[in-house]
């Protein structure tokens, strides 16, 4: 099932498997999501729970036994549920009624998709719990809220993380050469080193940025991968000098950020990807019960979320 959200400036699409984000258009059409190639990559802006990254052998270790889970956790696979507030379902109604939707289809800004645990998450990840993933429009800003109630009566670890891919160029005109990163305010953060499995090395160094703010895009930065840092700004602008279009995301509560399109290709995307927790280190089986960047949550809390993603330059309507 896909939802579409929709105001005067900008037109979104969430798919309800994984609760992702399919498209993202401004008022001109441009499409700022990527659009999910498989000849790249298949998918657009997955939501990645529990984990991030890849897991040594896909395997960790929770309540003293060893389990398998694949690469960035499960919930990206799963068809979540729509939760309708009163507000929505009296505008149902008024539709249902009226025998169309088209002026109320304009309005609609806000999407509630949740998942509960059931016994096919519970041989993944032993615990009960709720998630609820909020989608709201404001304006040329769409803003995400990321729940995750503790049901189980035994504390909760677990990483959350974003994966969104934009299309470059975002004009036709352009090459994926001219656009770059913008860090907002000069930093040096530091990039995680991986291995040739594409896991953490433990070694970590200074990544130097353009004028300290700016990374220029080209296709041979993701030959090895993504990249992956950490003291780095929260907010990330994708955008040309060439092209008044531009897409922001901003994720405060996120300490690591990786930058990824599919290796040795010259896939037409970036992923702007904030996560709350690193893969694993190499050859490392992680103990979820004491992984030092996990998230914790105890029985009957709620750990929250939210984000956004920004665009700029559309013409109003």
């Amino acid at each position: 099932m896909i939802y579409t959200l929709r105001n005067s400036e900008m037109e979104v699409q969430v798919s309800s498997k994984g609760g992702e984000l399919v498209s993202m258009k401004d008022a001109d059409k441009t499409e700022y999501i990527w659009i999910g190639d498989a000849t790249y990559w298949k998918r657009h802006a997955p939501q990645l729970f529990p984990c991030i990254g890849r897991l040594t052998n896909n395997q960790y270790r929770m309540d003293g036994a060893l389990h398998e889970m694949g690469q960035h956790g499960f919930l990206r696979d799963y068809e979540l549920t729509k939760v309708e507030s009163e507000e929505q379902a009296g505008a149902e109604t008024v539709r249902d009624a009226a025998g169309q939707a088209g002026a109320e289809a304009e309005t609609v800004t806000s999407l509630h998709l949740q998942l509960q645990s059931d016994t096919s998450t519970r041989q993944l990840y032993d615990r009960d719990w709720t998630v609820d993933i909020f989608y709201s429009l404001c304006g040329k800003t769409l803003i995400v809220k990321f729940q995750v109630r503790n049901r189980d009566v035994r504390t909760m670890r677990f990483g959350y993380g974003i994966h969104p891919g934009f299309n470059v160029p975002l004009n036709p005109a352009l090459r994926f050469e001219d656009y770059r990163l913008d860090f907002h305010e000069v930093s040096t953060p530091k990039q995680m080193e991986l291995t040739e499995r594409y896991t953490i090395s433990g070694g970590m160094h200074d990544y130097a940025l353009a004028e300290g703010r700016y990374l220029p895009l080209q296709h041979s930065l993701f030959d090895h991968d993504a990249i992956i840092l950490k003291d780095m700004p929260h907010t990330v602008t994708l955008g040309s000098q060439k092209d008044e279009k531009k897409v922001t995301v901003t994720f405060p509560d996120m300490p690591y950020l990786g930058i990824w399109h599919a290796p040795e290709t010259d896939a037409p995307f970036v992923c702007i990807e904030p996560w709350s927790s690193l893969p694993s280190t190499d050859s490392v089986i992680d103990e979820f019960e004491t992984k030092p960047d996990f998230i914790t949550v105890e029985p009957e809390e709620t750990y929250t979320n939210s984000w956004s993603i920004s665009i700029e330059g559309g013409c109003m309507r």
